[in-house]
């Protein structure tokens, strides 16, 4: 059993309880190294996960655009507007508020974007960085083929397809 959590108390809890801790960098991601460190010496040889939100595409200007349509969505649901996904592009198109472009500038500390190279070399470090057994990858994308899509390029990259 895992624990998800983005900070030191899931950390903590997890330690006593005997479960793996999955770091929600997605979530939180000034906090990833003090909380997975404290878990390791709290909890030493236990199982260590970070989980990621990714942006990939074949290229890197599709893959900002992917990140911006997201980045869009969590302003807008971080400054009370609970709404779907929007569709590809919208960002784009839309006239961000002061506010909601300064929720994405923060929120997009929160977020990998790239094209397969550069976000396996980017999550590769992470994993080194944050000492962790494996690595979680969320993409949260609007349309499920454009979501396998993505995961495709992913494996592709880490050759892990078979």
């Amino acid at each position: 059993m895992w624990l998800l959590g983005s900070g030191t108390t899931a950390a903590e809890i997890a330690a006593r309880q005997l479960l793996g801790y999955c770091y929600g960098h997605f979530l939180n991601p000034d906090g990833s190294r003090t909380s997975l460190d404290m878990f390791r010496s709290a909890a030493a040889g236990a199982p260590r996960m970070l989980a990621v939100r990714v942006f990939v595409a074949a290229t890197v200007s599709a893959a900002e655009a992917q990140a911006a349509d997201y980045l869009l969505w969590r302003s807008r649901k971080d400054l009370g507007a609970d709404e779907p996904l929007p569709p590809a592009g919208e960002a784009d198109r839309h006239h961000w508020t002061a506010a909601e472009r300064t929720r994405a500038t923060r929120n997009s500390r929160a977020i990998v974007v790239g094209d397969p190279r550069q976000v396996r070399e980017t999550i590769t470090t992470m994993a080194a960085i944050h000492d962790v057994d494996e690595v979680m990858i969320n993409m949260l994308l609007p349309e499920i083929g454009e979501r396998v899509s993505a995961y495709r390029l992913l494996a592709d990259a880490f050759n892990l397809r078979q």
